[in-house]
């Protein structure tokens, strides 16, 4: 198992390097938190932090379409 540290975090859903592209938003901890993918480099996905915070779980991405169980229904309403 991965672990994160302040610059890097790390996430179960492997084929999110092959899903995301530079622009698209990516939603952690329900949403609370927000990156945007600058770009992909590998197995790695470089983002810029649009609204910090702590973080406990749950990623989504509505750009990616991600297939998901962790994406709730208040985030879902919240990509329209």
């Amino acid at each position: 198992m991965r672990v994160g540290r302040p610059q890097r975090v790390s996430m179960s859903f492997e084929r999110l390097p092959e899903v995301v592209r530079p622009g698209d938003k990516l939603f952690l901890n329900d949403g609370l938190v927000r990156l945007v993918v600058e770009r992909v480099q590998g197995n790695d996905v470089h983002c810029t932090v649009s609204v910090g915070g702590e973080l406990h779980s749950r990623a989504s991405s509505p750009a990616a379409e991600l297939r998901t169980e962790s994406v709730s229904k208040q985030t879902r309403g919240g990509w329209k």
